[in-house]
């Protein structure tokens, strides 16, 4: 709200360090001003004193004190008073960068907490590289306890649909619903969505989304959700999905930060796909060798038979 012209805190704000009426009721805003006259009258204000709070050019505020009588401040009150401002906008300054501070420790904070978490299920990659459900079961975990969520699922798309391969920390009943409803791409819900766009869905209240129709709301308080797709390029692979039980958006840091998860879920699966074509050309090419050793060992057979034939009919 913009201080009342010709009051105290208007002139503060146009530039004066010190405010000092002997009468507020004598000032031609208390007589053409309707609302600056009933705060007057409703603190019972005369004299009064105003200070300003300065950092620099930047205004933060004023001290304001005042006598229900008139009775003018003396310069040693009015010192004091200009004393108690500035040690005032010492300490919002030091409040000022206590906080900053303590945001930049929280970020940093948080930053480790990721990388180590990433770290985490690269090694888990590493480690299980062939075990997809144990490299899931990782990123699903972590997920959860890095963004503040209270579950996860993820889905492999097998083409036509979304099916449920991991539910963290979700109840029996709601897993099993997820398990018997698989999703089909579409606008019905976060995954639906994030799986047809190819694109990253937030939904910050599942209940006041017109477009959400699946039934999941239904068996689960799901309020805030966020869809990620798996993906290789454009080829989907599937969808990992956090949700909240209450309403509160995902931030752009742990937005990123499922989506590198995602990531490391689809390089998972591409390390798993082509582990399992190569092992599929290395089991076709043992089959033609084996084929042709008998076919080999067929013409040998056949060579020697008619080797004996030959000697037969010479004795």
């Amino acid at each position: 709200v913009p201080p009342i012209p010709g009051s105290a805190a208007d002139r503060i704000a146009r530039g004066e360090e010190i405010d000092h009426v002997a009468d507020r009721r004598e000032e031609e805003a208390y007589r053409g001003d309707p609302v600056f006259r009933g705060l007057v009258d409703a603190g019972g204000v005369r004299a009064s004193l105003c200070v300003a709070l300065r950092r620099g050019e930047s205004l933060l505020g004023m001290i304001n004190v005042y006598r229900q009588e008139v009775r003018p401040f003396s310069d040693q009150q009015i010192a004091l008073l200009q004393n108690f401002a500035a040690q005032a906008v010492i300490a919002m300054e030091n409040a000022r960068l206590f906080n900053e501070l303590q945001a930049r420790t929280r970020e940093l904070s948080e930053s480790l907490q990721q990388q180590t978490a990433t770290s985490g299920v690269l090694e888990v990659i590493s480690r299980s590289a062939f075990d997809l459900q144990t490299v899931f079961n990782a990123v699903a975990e972590s997920a959860v306890r890095l963004c503040g969520a209270d579950r996860a699922f993820i889905f492999r798309f097998d083409g036509e649909l979304l099916r449920m391969v991991v539910a963290y920390n979700a109840s029996a009943e709601f897993t099993e619903f997820v398990r018997q409803n698989p999703i089909r791409p579409g606008r019905q819900s976060g995954s639906a969505r994030a799986a047809l766009e190819r694109r990253t869905v937030q939904i910050v209240d599942v209940r006041d989304d017109a477009e959400y129709s699946y039934g999941a709301k239904e068996v689960e308080a799901i309020r805030t959700l966020l869809g990620v797709p798996i993906l290789k390029s454009d080829e989907l692979f599937g969808v990992m999905m956090i949700y909240r039980l209450e309403i509160r958006a995902f931030s752009e840091r742990q937005i990123a930060l499922v989506e590198t998860f995602a990531n490391q879920a689809a390089i998972a699966i591409e390390n798993v796909r082509l582990f399992e074509a190569e092992q599929h050309r290395t089991l076709e090419l043992a089959k033609s060798l084996d084929e042709l050793r008998t076919t080999q060992d067929r013409l040998i057979q056949t060579e020697k038979l008619a080797s004996l034939g030959h000697l037969t009919a010479g004795i």
